[in-house]
């Protein structure tokens, strides 16, 4: 038995029962502002809730993809007022946000969040551990792009920057992976390259 549900559905139903059965903890740490019922309870219960955000402000994010959006004529998962009600309501139920970056802090305190609730923890990565093994790299570069929404991540601008990009010299291709809209698609098919 399965059903097949939309994000916003699985965002509210895992808010609500996880809201319910949050035990006593003394800290409620909350990997995103998308479950601010979460929040709300522990709060009430006297629990510091301590709460990580990635991006920035969804505010400042929505105002973008509206510029975007009228840039290429593609549409964004982002821009989805319910999803982003509840994200507004998220932040304000965390006491303490570590911000993965300088900017998702300026955003936030750009929307009136205290300055004082927010700490930059740069999402940083080791890159002399995460680096290309030149001895198991074969003849071929390939750069994946990953993303689950392309406005938002910026795919367009990635595929128009690879058409200056000398591939084949570089013997190099791009690899897109995750949603990509058939309007994408059609608008990049000619660009050489890529899988």
């Amino acid at each position: 038995f399965s059903i097949k549900t939309g994000r916003y559905t699985r965002e509210v139903l895992f808010d609500y029962f996880a809201s319910k059965n949050i035990g006593d903890p003394d800290i409620v740490y909350l990997d995103s502002e998308r479950y601010p019922k979460v929040g709300q309870v522990a709060r009430k219960n006297g629990m510091v809730t301590v709460g990580y955000q990635r991006m920035a402000n969804i505010s400042y994010i929505t105002d973008v993809l509206n510029e975007e959006k009228k840039k290429f004529g593609i549409d964004s998962k982002f821009l989805n007022r319910k999803l982003n009600n509840r994200r507004d309501a998220g932040l304000g139920a965390m006491d303490f946000i570590l911000a993965h970056s300088g900017l998702v802090k300026d955003t936030d305190v750009g929307v009136g969040i205290d300055e004082s609730r927010i700490q930059v923890v740069y999402g940083c990565v080791d890159s002399a551990y995460y680096r290309p093994d030149p001895v198991r790299r074969e003849s071929k570069l390939v750069v994946l792009f990953s993303g689950h929404d392309p406005l938002l991540k910026g795919l367009m601008y990635l595929l128009e920057a690879w058409k200056n990009v000398p591939y084949r010299e570089l013997n190099a291709e791009l690899w897109v992976a995750g949603d990509c809209t058939e309007e994408i698609k059609e608008r990049y098919c000619h660009v050489s390259g890529v899988r």
